[in-house]
Order: C-alpha cells, then structure tokens, then sequence
C-alpha cells in the first residue's frame, strides 16, 4: 500500500515522461532521422539525379537521331575493355542496357594501380595517438549502427535521445538553480554552433 503523497509523485513523474516522451524525444528523432540525416547527403542526391537525367536525356536523343554511322566509325574502347558493355550487348532488349551500350570512349579504363601522394590531407594532430583511436573507435560503431536492422536502429535513437534531454533537462536545472541566466547558456552556444555550421554547408 502505498501512501497518497507517492502515488501523486508517481503519477506526476508519468505525466512528466508521457509530456517529454511525446513533445521533446518522438520530435527530436524524427528531425535526425527524416530531416537531419537527409540533408547531409540531399546534395549529393540532387548531383546523382543530375547526372541521370543528362543519361537519359542522351539516351533519348541518341536514339532520335539517325547518324549513327559516325558514331560505329569511331573507335570505342568500351566494347573490347568493359564488361558492362559486353553484357549490355547480349540483352538488348532491355532498356538499361541500350543506356549503358551507347556509352563511347576511346579510352581504355582508368588502372587502379596508381600512387597518390596524401601527405598534405594527413594530419598528425589528430592520427597521433588517442585520435587515430577515437577515430577508428568512432567509425566501428557508426558501422555496426548502420548494418543494425531498422526496429533496433531506431531503439537505439529513441534511447540516447531519451537520455540525452534528461541530462540537458537536469543540466539546466542546476544552471538555473545557480542562476537564472544561465539556463539560457547552453541554447545559446548550440544557436552559435548551428549558425556556423549552416553558413560553412553554404560556402561550401
């Protein structure tokens, strides 16, 4: 049995977790994982949308036009070196394979066998020691994240995010509770963090 003071605490907790549950955790994983993770690579959705769209474009006027005797008179080296133009000539009736038939270079494969100097993009600042770890720490668990299936992928979202507003929410508590002012620290230097970040994503 318990007492009335407990049960009220216990049910003001519950509102409390169904208030931040549904406003703050809900809200804030869908922002990352619809809005936020998408606009990292949405440029270079946009790049790869472009280049198709110039394929097929060529495909389609390639196909329109009758000269296609300058075209066989030149030497393309996509149909002795590639294997993609190899099988696309044996299913001809399929339309991807007539795109990638009327590819044409008299070039021979670019050789993976080559040295590229990267002595000016290494930083030994951050492969020294504990950064090469962090970084190899980080990059195994961005791995092993991403090959998780999609009910666990968003467990674990929903969790670290359910963690993440409570430390911020008791964290603002204490700054509140040694002054006011500062509860609003923290909003602050994310509004700053995100300003920059924003006009670096637009120089670049």
């Amino acid at each position: 049995q318990q007492s009335r003071n407990r049960q009220g605490a216990c049910f003001k907790s519950f509102l409390l977790w169904l208030l931040t549950e549904i406003v703050f955790i809900s809200t804030l994983a869908v922002l990352i994982l619809h809005q936020l993770v998408p606009a990292f690579i949405m440029q270079d959705i946009h790049k790869l949308k472009s280049k198709l769209s110039d394929l097929v474009r060529d495909y389609q006027s390639s196909l329109r036009s009758s000269d296609s005797s300058a075209s066989s008179s030149r030497f393309n080296a996509a149909d002795f070196l590639f294997l993609s133009t190899k099988l696309a000539r044996r299913v001809p009736q399929l339309h991807v394979a007539r795109m990638i038939a009327q590819f044409s270079t008299p070039w021979p494969r670019q050789s993976y066998q080559h040295v590229q100097d990267v002595s000016q993009a290494y930083n030994k600042g951050l492969m020294n020691g504990a950064g090469s770890f962090v970084g190899i720490l980080l990059l195994f668990v961005l791995s092993s994240f991403v090959n998780l299936p999609q009910a666990m992928q968003d467990g674990v979202v929903h969790v670290t995010l359910a963690a993440a507003v409570g430390y911020a929410v008791l964290l603002h508590t204490q700054l509140f509770n040694v002054l006011p002012v500062l509860a609003f620290l923290p909003l602050f230097c994310c509004c700053i963090v995100t300003h920059f970040v924003l006009r670096a994503r637009a120089t670049s």
